[in-house]
């Protein structure tokens, strides 16, 4: 049972990080096309992640 909570503990952070990325540093919003510009949309939303 401790097991499955703590399971579940890290599962829930994983989702909550999911939703923080997505929604508050929004990392599906781009409009650019080249794959640099992409990673470096990802590169800027990760970072603004951390810096919250």
């Amino acid at each position: 049972m401790a097991e499955c909570k703590e399971l579940h503990s890290i599962d829930w952070g994983i989702e909550c990080y999911h939703r923080a990325i997505k929604q508050v540093c929004g990392i599906e919003l781009f409009m650019v096309r080249t794959s640099e510009a992409i990673k470096t949309h990802f590169f800027s939303a990760i970072r603004a992640f951390t810096q919250l």
